[in-house]
């Protein structure tokens, strides 16, 4: 049997920014996130919970959802999806109660079990296209934890509305430190980044949009390429929101379709997958588990 396990972070609580570092942040042009937005998860292998793999949402006080590449090997067979050898037998679900004297309390662990892991059953890589890195089809997936965590979850677009001209975007992913060009792995820091500008099924390519992807890059004419939002490592699974006191995920993080191997292309838009697209699959995956 493949081990299968991942340790889902749910950090409540607010962090220290590092003034001494000048970030490009790691999905763009953000500002790290030290309050509120409780229901996003980071996605690590590593017991102490540290070292993001992947970003996620709690859509329920027990369900997160995420993208399929987080837990599975890449592969383009039309057979069922088969979890990354990787992943360690313990999987746990890390978050931190209030603060005292400034401090973090001990996390708090729960546990997810094996057969809790659900990427969708027809998640795998499209062929490739030109020089374009091949595009993932259903990149989508739930895990699900032991125990309920008291915690609002994140409502979910249902189609009832067009999508939104703007959003952001949040997640556990690297950083670029602009002193040195250097990329820094933050731990235990949320980054928020903004997307102004979605793209048309026209401007989409044409692939993403038959495959319930929708397209957005931050097209701000005064701001430098490198200070414009991305997506970079670790920021997968993460979710496109839009609203203010009650936030609404229309997207879950998937990939830029030009990357470098750390940061992908400001010029290039980045893919979410639409959650609206997938609320049957959603329904029912929660309802029979």
């Amino acid at each position: 049997m493949i081990a299968r396990s991942l340790i889902a972070a749910i950090l409540i609580n607010s962090f220290v920014l590092d003034e001494a570092l000048h970030s490009r942040t790691l999905i763009g042009n953000g500002k790290e996130v030290t309050s509120g937005y409780d229901w996003v998860v980071q996605l690590s292998t590593h017991q102490s919970g540290d070292g993001t793999v992947c970003t996620g949402s709690l859509i329920d006080r027990q369900w997160i959802l995420t993208a399929a590449h987080c837990i599975i090997k890449l592969s383009n067979s039309a057979d069922p999806p088969i979890l990354q050898d990787e992943l360690k037998r313990y999987a746990r679900l890390k978050y931190y109660g209030p603060r005292k004297c400034g401090l973090f309390n001990d996390p708090i662990l729960t546990t997810i079990r094996d057969n809790n892991f659900h990427p969708h059953p027809e998640a795998r890589l499209a062929e490739q296209q030109g020089n374009e890195k091949a595009l993932l089809l259903n990149d989508i997936a739930l895990l699900k934890m032991d125990e309920p965590v008291n915690i609002n979850p994140v409502a979910m677009f249902n189609g009832d509305r067009t999508l939104p001209n703007d959003g952001n975007v949040l997640g556990w992913g690297m950083a670029y430190k602009e002193k040195g060009g250097s990329a820094d792995a933050f731990q235990n820091k949320l980054y928020m980044a903004p997307f102004n500008a979605y793209w048309d099924d026209e401007q989409c390519p044409a692939i993403a949009v038959q495959n319930n992807y929708f397209c957005v890059i931050d097209s701000r004419p005064n701001v430098a390429a490198l200070k414009k939002s991305n997506i970079c490592s670790g920021d997968s699974g993460g979710p496109f929101f839009a609203g203010g006191k009650r936030p609404v995920q229309y997207g879950v993080t998937s990939q830029a379709r030009e990357d470098t191997p750390k940061f992908n292309n400001p010029n290039k838009p980045t893919l979410f997958t639409r959650v609206d697209r997938y609320q049957n699959w959603i329904q029912e995956t929660i309802a029979n588990n």
